[in-house]
């Protein structure tokens, strides 16, 4: 069970005592889409006090956890937290609290479209902690971005389209710009499976289903999702190949933190999920 304040250890103290606990400690996320430290993990000096909680009320403290933030971008948040946890496993061994478990987090990117490959992630922390550890320490993570992101395409049918012109004050004095655009209006929005735009800070590619030639004039183009919320926009100002209503296109790398956080707002359901089997034992799913 984790914990990472003394209410919660408390709490756990009293209603299982004998729980195997880790610490989860407070990580480097400066370098991360989405820090999590604000909420979660103690600080360095907090977690000293915890450890040395956990030996007065004589608990099982295992290990050490740590979440370097979702979307991460450089091995640099890992290196640094992983250096902090090897200072408080030394300063649990000094008071007879043998720690054996670290836990890396996750926040893994999972498709070719991240700043930073699990690869180069891998290369730059694996030395470090075959450095820091001992070979009785199990090292575990949380790969779930990882393994699900790319696994899910997202295809939607265009089923309203309107030709639009905005109009914006020029550089010189009393000039007026006009700016034409192709608007699209889809099934799915950001109350949806694009709720990653939002809350992930995703920025999926939107590419039509039919290939265009590649001589095809492309449009200033903008795609909105189906509730009355002006908000609800997934791609603005994008090129993109005319299309009509009945088409279709799609968007890659939606199995990490999309459907699931989907909502009815306005009274559209969740789009249904079809699973492609794959003959050499892959699956892709389709929304």
């Amino acid at each position: 069970m984790t914990f990472d304040n003394l209410a919660e250890l408390n709490k756990i103290y009293q209603a299982y005592p004998d729980a195997d606990l880790v610490l989860r400690i407070a990580a480097n996320d400066s370098m991360s889409l989405l820090p999590f430290g604000y909420k979660f993990g103690a600080s360095f000096n907090d977690a000293v006090s915890l450890i040395h909680a956990c030996k007065e009320k004589n608990v099982k403290l295992v290990g050490i956890s740590f979440h370097v933030g979702s979307g991460c971008y450089s091995p640099l948040g890992f290196v640094d937290t992983l250096k902090r946890a090897k200072e408080l496993f030394m300063e649990a061994e000094q008071i007879g609290l043998h720690l054996s478990l670290l836990d890396i987090g996750g926040g893994f990117p999972g498709d070719n479209e991240a700043k930073i490959t699990l690869e180069e992630i891998a290369a730059a922390i694996g030395p470090v902690i075959d450095n820091l550890f001992d070979d009785d320490v199990h090292v575990i993570a949380e790969p779930g971005r990882y393994f699900s992101s790319a696994c899910t395409t997202t295809a939607l049918q265009v089923y309203s389209k309107r030709e639009y012109t905005s109009r914006k004050l020029g550089e010189n004095p009393g000039e007026i710009v006009e700016i034409n655009e192709v608007q699209y209006y889809l099934p799915d929005g950001v109350y949806g499976t694009f709720n990653n735009i939002i809350y992930d800070h995703a920025n999926p590619i939107v590419r039509p289903l039919k290939e265009p030639p590649l001589d095809a004039t492309l449009y200033n183009s903008t795609f909105f999702g189906p509730t009355c919320d002006s908000i609800d926009v997934i791609a603005k100002h994008v090129h993109f190949p005319s299309l009509e209503i009945g088409d279709w296109v799609y968007a890659n790398n939606m199995g990490a933190y999309t459907v699931c956080a989907g909502s009815r707002f306005n009274g559209f359901d969740r789009p249904t999920i079809h699973y492609k089997i794959i003959k050499n034992g892959f699956t892709n799913a389709y929304l």
